[in-house]
């Protein structure tokens, strides 16, 4: 880094990953770090989440990822607007953008878990339900299993993430009771509402305008901060291995 330096940045507690704003700086031999709160807990540099980050993700980075983007959404959701029509319009944006960041941690998480090890990919491929219907030649096997990993990534990232039940259950192949997680049915609830918003516009089954207010989308985000904290807690207890793996 050339000398002088600063620039704000953001560093993230190791524990809650509450996030710290900073200045840094640097002038010659002077190294300077300036937070804008009180620090609680050790922190770990955050950085941005680069495309090689991205690409390679990790389930403790697919989680810094998701936090980042619901921390720019709640600055967003705090923008003072007057006018309602206008209100509501950045509102719906939040609202939909917090569903969003959840599906990226989802499809991120849950490929992660399948490409953890021959025996994860192996306990989807002989478990996932649309596998089991299908059929294959003899001639086929070697090429098939030789495409295998591709075929399932490109099949898990066209997955509808938002369908609850399928989520469930595919989730369910490696332990993960989403179905025990007691918002699961709010978000679901708040999935159908994402769709009104937008593919209808707003307007819900019988065309009435459905509003959308701060406290429902800081209560969006609660749950789904919750959901993100549940799913991380089952991986951190590999939930996903079986006994045998675990030793």
């Amino acid at each position: 880094v050339q000398s002088p330096y600063s620039n704000e940045d953001r560093l993230y507690c190791t524990e809650c990953e509450k996030p710290y704003e900073c200045s840094i700086k640097v002038n010659l031999n002077k190294f300077e770090i300036i937070f804008k709160d009180n620090l609680k807990g050790s922190i770990s540099y955050s950085g941005n989440v680069n495309q090689d980050e991205y690409n390679e993700s990790t389930p403790y980075q697919s989680k810094q990822f998701y936090h980042i983007q619901i921390d720019r959404l709640k600055k967003i959701l705090n923008v003072e607007i007057e006018q309602y029509i206008t209100d509501q319009a950045l509102n719906r944006l939040v609202f939909s953008g917090v569903i969003t960041a959840l599906e990226t941690y989802l499809n991120e998480i849950f490929i992660s878990i399948v490409f953890e090890s021959e025996y994860t990919l192996e306990k989807f491929v002989s478990e996932y339900e649309p596998y089991k219907k299908e059929q294959i030649s003899l001639n086929k096997i070697f090429s098939k299993y030789n495409s295998l990993g591709a075929r399932v990534r490109e099949d898990l990232n066209y997955f509808i993430y938002h369908n609850i039940g399928k989520l469930i259950a595919v989730f369910d192949i490696f332990n993960f009771d989403l179905q025990k997680f007691p918002r699961i049915k709010d978000i679901s609830i708040a999935i159908q509402k994402r769709h009104d918003l937008v593919h209808r516009s707003g307007l819900d089954k019988d065309n009435n305008f459905q509003e959308i207010s701060k406290a429902e989308v800081r209560a969006l985000i609660s749950n789904t901060s919750q959901l993100v904290g549940y799913i991380d807690k089952k991986i951190k207890e590999r939930c996903y291995l079986s006994e045998e793996f675990l030793f």
